[in-house]
């Protein structure tokens, strides 16, 4: 019997060392749950560190729960597969050959319980914006990745990855100062290069609302019509779309991933998915939805 379990965004090293522990805490009894609770395969869609960058001869430290975790599933026979995201995608082989994950960079199709269903991190899809394309590009190609490796010492990369991490997780902050900035340049110049800043302004201001991922599945779904479902991970945001602007296509649904955190009070705790064998794909919360309902509000 199929069973799939579905996370996103641990974003493991993000925080305080305190707040890291408890998301890894929390998110390696998030994959005994899974084992425990029947998983054939458990997908992991991307992020799931917060920064990693392997040398050929070092990755980085820590996680070493995560990592132990992870190869004590794949040796137990539960298949593990990793969709890189845009904080993990420098993996060079060390999650493939000692943790026995099996590796996509890109989106992938796959037949699950019956449906088609296609799996992205979502970073680098339905992307306008060109120095968001400039960036994805630069990032993934592997000769840039080499002259990384080669000059840069893996002391600086790695405090240099936290701090670009950090940019990323908190790129709201940098768009609404950039916004403010542009009301006032466009009070001074709208006579002079008026049309193209409005112009401009209207792309960065179509970026941050974020549905590009809905319109990429309506584009796909135009184009290949089998496909059933889509999920997603990248936007932090646990949704599930029964898809009402995808019903031209015969209602193929879409599926965000949250991100894992520690709450307010001090309880670390995720978003997943679990697909059973009949297709229907469910999203929860770890470990509320795992606890007895007496005691889910503590």
């Amino acid at each position: 019997m199929e069973r799939c379990f579905f996370t996103a965004d641990v974003h493991l090293g993000a925080g305080g060392r305190k707040a890291t522990r408890k998301v890894e805490k929390r998110f390696v009894d998030w994959l005994d749950f899974a084992a425990e609770n029947g998983a054939t395969t458990i997908f992991l869609l991307g992020d799931i560190f917060d920064f990693w960058f392997e040398y050929y001869t070092a990755v980085p430290k820590g996680f070493v729960r995560t990592l132990g975790k992870l190869a004590e599933l794949t040796d137990k026979g539960i298949k593990v597969v990793l969709f890189t995201g845009n904080h993990d995608m420098w993996t060079v082989g060390y999650l493939k050959n000692e943790c026995g994950l099996e590796i996509y960079k890109k989106p992938k199709t796959m037949y699950i319980a019956g449906r088609k269903v296609f799996i992205a991190h979502g970073d680098a899809i339905g992307v306008r914006n060109p120095i968001t394309i400039f960036m994805n590009w630069m990032f993934r190609c592997w000769v840039c990745q080499q002259l990384c490796r080669i000059f840069i010492p893996i002391g600086v990369m790695m405090r240099g990855g936290k701090i670009g991490s950090w940019c990323s997780r908190n790129i709201h902050i940098f768009y609404a100062v950039g916004k403010f900035f542009a009301k006032i340049w466009r009070f001074f110049i709208t006579k002079i290069w008026g049309p193209f800043i409005a112009r401009i302004c209207k792309k960065q201001k179509n970026n941050i609302k974020r549905p590009r991922l809905i319109r990429y599945a309506y584009n796909k779904a135009l184009k290949d019509k089998d496909i059933d479902d889509f999920i997603f991970g990248h936007i932090h945001l646990a949704q599930d779309y029964p898809s009402p602007e995808l019903n031209l296509v015969g209602e193929p649904h879409v599926v965000t991933l949250g991100r894992w955190d520690v709450a307010e009070n001090g309880e670390a705790y995720g978003s997943y998915a679990i697909m059973d064998d009949t297709g229907k794909i469910t999203l929860k919360e770890y470990p509320k939805d795992t606890l007895p309902k007496d005691k889910s509000s503590n």
